[in-house]
C-alpha cells in the first residue's frame, strides 16, 4: 500500500498548482509499475491488489500524470505504462475526486499533449478523451477551445497532440456533443476540421477526416450547416494517394449513405467508380472499407438502377475479393491435422441460454439461426467475408439477373487449377443461394455433383467451405434425392483431422437434418456410429456444435430417437459428459439444451437417465436462486436452462415424472422463479408450470392458489415471450383444474379478451395461445365465459382458422362449441368467421365433427327462410367446402 506523508497532502486542495510529488512515495509508484509490467507468477495477484488499492486513493492520480508528463524522455515505456494505468484509473474513480484533483488532472493532461513523444501525445489525449467522457463535457467548457487553440499553434508537436484529441473526443463524445448544449462546440470542432481536409501534412489529412466522419453522422444543427462543406471537401481527397486517407474516404462515403443520402446520390455513378477502384485495390484495409459500401448500396431502393447498370463490373470485382489472401492462408493454418490440439478459451464465443418459449405447431422458430453462415468465410470480419456478404445481399435483391455476369467468372475460377480460386468460386456459390435459387436450379444439376466431390479434396478449407455451401442447397438437395450421397460425406467429414472441417461438417449435418426431418431415419445406424466416434474425438468447441447437432437430430426424428444404439451408446457419453462439467461450466449451456429436445424425443427411453439429469438441474436452480439474492448481477442461464430441461423431461416422460417431482423441491422452486426480475427466467418457469400441469397436476394442484395471482400479474404483453408462456400454461392449467378455476374466470378473461384487440400489434403465437386458452377456459367454466362470447368469437376464429389439426385446436373448439351451446345468439353477427373456422379442420374428430353439424344445421333451422339468400352471400371458398363436408 502506498504510504504518503501528511504533509504531502496537505493543502493540495488550496494550492493545487503548487503540488509536488513526494521522493519516497513517487518512488513506490515506480516501483510498483515496473513489477506490474512482468509480474513474475506467484507474485502477479499481489501486484494486482496493490494496483486496486493504490487506485482508490485520489493522490495516486497526480503521481501518475506526474510520470507521463514530467519523466524525461528516455522513461517513454514507463511513461506510456503510467498513462494507460491512469486511463484505467480515471474510468473507475474520477466521479470520487476532489474539485481540486480533477482540475490538476485536466491541467497536467493537456500539457502532456505537446510532449516531443509522439507516443506519449498519443497517451495524453486517451487521458484527456477519458477524462471528457467520465466527467462529460459539459463539466470541462474550456476543452475543446483549448484544443482549437493548439491545433492553430504553429508547433507541429502541439497540432499533432491536440489533433489526436479530438479525434478520441469525436470518438467517445459524439452523442453528447450533437445535443443542442453543445451545437456551438460541435460547429467549432467541424469548421476547424473541414479545412484540414487540404493540409500538406498526410496525417493531418487523414485524422481530420476521421474525427469529423465521427461527427457527420449526427442530426444537429451544426452538422446540417457544415454537411455541404464536408462533401465537397470530401470529394477533393478523391484522388489522394495516402492509403489511410483514402480509407477514411470510404469510411465516409458509407456513412453518408447511411445518414444522408440524399446529399450524395446526384453523385452516385461517380461514386461507385471511385469505391469499385478502391475495392479492387491490393491494401485490404482500403478494400475493405470499400467493399461495405456494396452493402449498403444494395439496400439503397433509389440507387438499384444505377447499381443494376454497374454490376457487370462490380460482381468479378467482388468474386475477386473472396479468395484468401496469402496472409489468411498461413495464418489459418488450414491443412493441419489439428484434431487432437486442444482449443484455446479465446477461440470460443460466449453462449448463452435461450428460455422455452411455447408455440403452436405453425410457428417457426428462427431465434437460433443468427449465427448461421459464420463458417462461411471464418469468423473475423474481413474483406472475403465482406464480399460474400455483398454478394449475398445482391442476390436478394437482383434475383437470378445477376448470373449472367457471375456464373462465367466462377467457372473460370473453377478450372483455373488453383484451390483458393476453386474455394472462392464454391464461398460464391453459397452465397448466391437464397435470392438466385430458381437460377441455380437448372445448374444444381451439375453442381450439386461437382461439390458433393470436392467435400473429398485434398485441402481441408475447400472441404469446410463445401459443406457450408451445400448446406445452403439442403432443401434442393433433399428434395431431389440426394440426401445419401450428401450424407455419406459429410458424416465421414464430421469425423476428420482437421477441426475447421469437423465443425462445418457438423453445422451443415444440423441443417441437413432440419430439412430432411424423419427421412433422416434409414440413416440413423451409421449417424449414431458417428456421433458415438465424434464424441469421443472432438475438443472443447466443436463438442457444442455436436450438441446442438444432436439436439437438431431429436427433433427431426422425434420418436424414431428411441433406437436402441442411440439409448445405449450415446446417451451413456453425454451423461459423462455431464458428469464432468461441474455447475459454473458454459458448457453447460448447450449440452443442458441438447439434452431437453433428446428427453422429449426419448420419452420413456429417457427414464433411466432422468433422476440423474433431474437432480443436477434442481441443483443448479438452487444454486442460481442464492447466487441472485447474494451477488450483484447475478448469472441466471443455469436457471433458464435448467428450468427448460426438466421441461424437456415432463413432456417426454408425462406422468412418469411424478416421482421425481414428488420427491423434490421443484414447485417451491418453480414459485422463486415466478417472482424472479429476469424476464428469461420467468419466461422459463410458466413454460415449465405448463408442461408439470399437463403431467403430473397432482403435485401441482397444492400450488395453485399461489400460482395463479401470479399468473395473472404476467398478462402483459409488453413482456411477450412471458406473457405468452403464462397464457400458454394457463390454459394447460384449466385442462385439470377444471371447475376449480371458476373463481378466476373472470380475473382472466378480460385481459385474455383485450388481447384480441391488438391483432396487428402482438406476435401470432401470444394470439394463438390467447385464442387456445380462452376456448378451454371456456370447455371448463362455459357458464362464466358464454356471455362475453359476442366481444371475441370473430378474432379467435380468425386466429384458430390458420392453426393445423392437433390436440390443441381440437380442446380450444370443444370448448367453443360449448359456450356456443349456452349463447347461440351470439354467433348471428359472426357465424360467416365461425363457418371459416370450422372449415379450416381437415380432419375433425368424429365428437367435433358431430358438434359442428349441430350447430351449423340449429343456425340454417333459425334462420329459416331467409337461409338462402343468407348462405349464398357466403364466398364461394366457405360455402363450397362446408356444403361438401356437412350438406348444408
Amino acid at each position: 500500500r502506498l504510504t504518503v506523508p501528511k504533509s504531502t497532502w496537505t493543502g493540495i486542495s488550496i494550492k493545487m498548482a503548487e503540488w509536488a510529488p513526494a521522493s519516497e512515495v513517487l518512488q513506490q509508484v515506480v516501483a510498483l509499475l515496473r513489477r506490474s509490467e512482468q509480474p513474475a507468477a506467484a507474485d502477479k495477484v499481489k501486484v494486482l491488489e496493490e494496483l486496486e488499492a493504490a487506485k482508490r486513493q485520489p493522490e495516486f492520480g497526480l503521481y501518475l500524470i506526474y510520470i507521463v508528463g514530467k519523466f524525461p524522455s528516455d522513461n517513454e515505456g514507463l511513461r506510456s505504462l503510467a498513462g494507460l494505468v491512469l486511463k484505467n484509473t480515471i474510468r473507475e474513480y474520477y466521479r470520487n475526486y476532489p474539485t481540486a484533483t480533477r482540475l490538476f488532472l485536466k491541467r497536467e493532461s493537456l500539457g502532456a499533449l505537446v510532449d516531443v513523444s509522439p507516443l506519449i501525445r498519443s497517451v495524453s489525449s486517451i487521458i484527456v478523451t477519458t477524462i471528457a467522457a467520465v466527467g462529460q463535457l459539459q463539466d470541462w467548457p474550456d476543452l475543446v477551445p483549448t484544443l482549437l487553440q493548439l491545433l492553430d499553434n504553429p508547433n507541429p508537436h502541439m497540432q499533432e497532440g491536440a489533433l489526436a484529441a479530438v479525434q478520441k473526443i469525436a470518438e467517445d463524445c459524439q452523442p453528447e456533443l450533437d445535443t443542442p448544449p453543445f451545437n456551438e462546440v460541435l460547429d467549432m470542432l467541424l469548421r476547424s476540421l473541414l479545412p484540414r481536409f487540404r493540409h500538406e501534412s498526410p496525417r493531418v489529412r487523414s485524422v481530420s477526416l476521421s474525427a469529423a466522419n465521427m461527427l457527420i453522422v449526427g442530426s444537429s444543427p451544426a452538422v446540417k450547416a457544415n454537411l455541404e462543406t464536408f462533401i465537397s471537401g470530401l470529394f477533393s481527397l478523391g484522388e489522394d494517394t495516402e492509403a489511410s486517407v483514402r480509407k477514411h474516404v470510404c469510411q465516409a462515403i458509407v456513412l453518408l449513405m447511411d445518414v444522408s443520402l440524399d446529399h450524395i446520390q446526384p453523385y452516385i455513378s461517380g461514386i461507385i467508380g471511385f469505391m469499385l477502384n478502391c475495392t479492387d485495390q491490393a491494401d485490404e484495409e482500403i478494400a475493405l472499407e470499400a467493399c461495405e459500401f456494396w452493402l449498403t448500396l444494395a439496400e439503397a431502393e433509389s440507387c438499384r438502377d444505377v447499381l443494376a447498370e454497374a454490376l457487370p463490373r462490380v460482381l468479378p470485382v467482388l468474386l475477386k475479393c473472396m479468395r484468401y489472401s496469402e496472409f489468411d492462408i498461413v495464418a489459418l493454418k488450414g491443412d493441419e491435422d489439428d484434431w487432437a490440439v486442444e482449443d484455446q478459451q479465446s477461440s470460443i464465443k460466449p453462449r448463452s441460454a435461450h428460455a422455452r418459449t411455447h408455440r403452436t405447431d405453425d410457428d417457426d422458430d428462427d431465434e437460433d439461426d443468427e449465427d448461421e453462415d459464420d463458417d462461411a468465410a471464418g469468423e473475423e470480419w474481413s474483406l472475403r467475408k465482406c464480399a460474400a456478404a455483398a454478394l449475398d445481399v445482391i442476390s436478394t435483391v437482383y434475383q437470378s439477373a445477376i448470373l449472367p455476369a457471375v456464373l462465367p467468372v466462377l467457372d473460370t475460377m473453377i478450372r483455373s487449377g488453383d484451390w483458393a480460386q476453386l474455394e472462392a468460386a464454391i464461398l460464391a456459390i453459397g452465397a448466391v443461394s437464397d435470392g438466385c435459387m430458381a437460377g441455380m436450379a437448372a445448374h444444381l444439376v451439375q453442381l450439386g455433383p461437382f461439390m458433393i466431390g470436392c467435400l473429398s479434396h485434398p485441402k481441408a478449407l475447400v472441404r469446410s467451405i463445401t459443406c457450408w455451401s451445400l448446406s445452403r442447397y439442403a432443401k434442393w438437395l433433399v428434395d431431389n434425392n440426394a440426401l445419401p450421397n450428401v450424407l455419406e460425406k459429410i458424416v465421414v467429414l464430421m469425423l476428420d483431422n482437421n477441426k475447421r472441417v469437423q465443425q462445418a461438417a457438423c453445422s451443415a449435418f444440423a441443417t441437413f437434418e432440419e430439412e430432411a426431418g424423419e427421412r433422416l431415419v434409414p440413416f440413423l445406424p451409421q449417424i449414431i456410429h458417428t456421433l458415438v466416434a465424434a464424441l469421443g474425438k472432438y475438443q472443447h468447441k466443436n463438442l457444442l456444435t455436436l450438441y446442438d447437432a444432436i439436439g437438431t437430430l431429436a427433433e427431426a426424428v422425434n420418436e424414431h430417437l428411441r433406437h436402441p444404439d442411440f439409448v445405449a451408446h450415446v446417451m451413456p457419453l453425454l451423461l459423462g459428459k455431464v458428469n464432468e462439467l461441474n455447475d459454473s461450466d458454459c458448457d453447460f449451456y448447450p449440452l443442458l439444451e441438447c439434452l431437453q429436445t433428446v428427453a422429449t424425443a426419448l420419452g420413456q427411453s429417457f427414464l433411466p437417465f432422468a433422476p440423474l439429469i433431474f437432480n443436477r438441474c434442481i441443483t443448479l436452480i438452487q444454486s442460481g436462486l442464492f447466487q441472485a439474492q447474494h451477488v450483484e448481477n447475478p448469472e441466471k442461464d443455469f436457471i433458464v436452462v435448467s428450468l427448460d430441461l426438466i421441461s424437456g423431461i415432463a413432456e417426454g416422460l408425462g406422468g412418469a415424472i411424478e416421482s421425481l417431482v414428488a420427491s423434490s423441491q421443484i414447485l417451491n422452486l418453480l414459485y422463486q422463479c415466478m417472482m424472479d426480475v429476469s424476464t428469461e427466467v420467468r419466461q422459463s418457469s410458466f413454460a415449465l408450470l405448463g408442461d408439470l400441469s399437463r403431467s403430473c397436476f397432482v403435485h401441482v394442484a397444492p400450488h395453485i392458489q399461489q400460482f395463479l395471482p401470479l399468473l395473472e400479474r404476467n398478462l402483459d404483453v409488453r413482456v411477450t415471450p412471458v406473457c405468452n408462456n403464462a397464457i400458454w400454461s394457463l390454459g394447460e392449467i384449466a385442462l385439470k383444474y377444471k371447475e376449480g378455476l371458476r373463481p378466476f374466470v373472470l380475473v382472466f378473461l378480460p385481459k385474455l379478451i383485450e388481447f384480441f384487440g391488438l391483432m396487428n400489434a402482438v406476435p401470432k403465437t401470444l394470439l394463438e395461445n390467447t385464442a387456445i386458452t380462452v376456448g378451454r377456459i371456456g370447455l371448463v367454466c362455459p357458464d362464466e365465459v358464454a356471455p362475453h362470447l359476442r366481444n371475441f368469437l370473430q378474432p379467435w376464429c380468425m386466429i384458430l382458422r390458420n392453426i393445423r389439426d392437433n390436440d390443441e385446436k381440437e380442446s380450444a373448439f370443444q370448448g367453443m362449441c360449448a359456450l356456443i351451446s349456452r349463447n347461440p345468439s351470439s354467433i348471428v353477427p359472426h357465424f360467416v368467421f365461425l363457418c371459416d373456422a370450422i372449415n379450416s379442420w381437415v380432419t375433425p374428430p368424429p365428437h367435433l365433427q358431430t358438434s359442428f353439424r349441430d350447430i351449423l344445421f340449429g343456425f340454417k333451422s333459425a334462420a329459416g327462410d331467409q337461409w338462402p339468400g343468407f348462405y349464398q352471400s357466403f364466398p364461394e371458398t366457405i360455402r363450397v367446402p362446408l356444403s361438401a363436408k356437412y350438406g348444408l
